[in-house]
């Protein structure tokens, strides 16, 4: 059994690669408040003051809920969550932006 080997990947380049992965939840997601957005991208306030700088693209989807939003229905202040690609420089590719509603508290 000559010839080249077979690989498998996995992990969180396999979601770089399978264009699908990304709707079965292989891609990580970051919460936040955006603290400067314009249209080329955004930045993201995480947990712990980090700041998180992320591209966006004509492929990059906003929703709140089932609905549809643009980038510009966003502002400085608002709590999203972000899932996003890690490309091989080290930069963050966002693909969903999302409005993260607070949950209330159990009762």
């Amino acid at each position: 059994m000559g010839g080249q080997p077979r690989v498998r990947r996995t992990g969180a380049n396999s979601a770089q690669d399978n264009p699908d992965a990304q709707d079965k939840g292989l891609l990580p997601s970051f919460t936040g408040t955006i603290r400067g957005i314009d249209s080329k991208g955004l930045t993201l306030e995480a947990p712990g003051e980090n700041l998180l700088e992320f591209r966006c693209s004509k492929k990059t989807k906003f929703a709140d809920g089932a609905k549809t939003l643009k980038i510009s229905d966003f502002k400085p202040g608002d709590n999203v969550a972000i899932d996003a690609r890690r490309e091989l420089d080290g930069s963050l590719d966002a693909v969903k932006v999302r409005v993260d509603h607070p949950q209330p508290p159990p009762e």
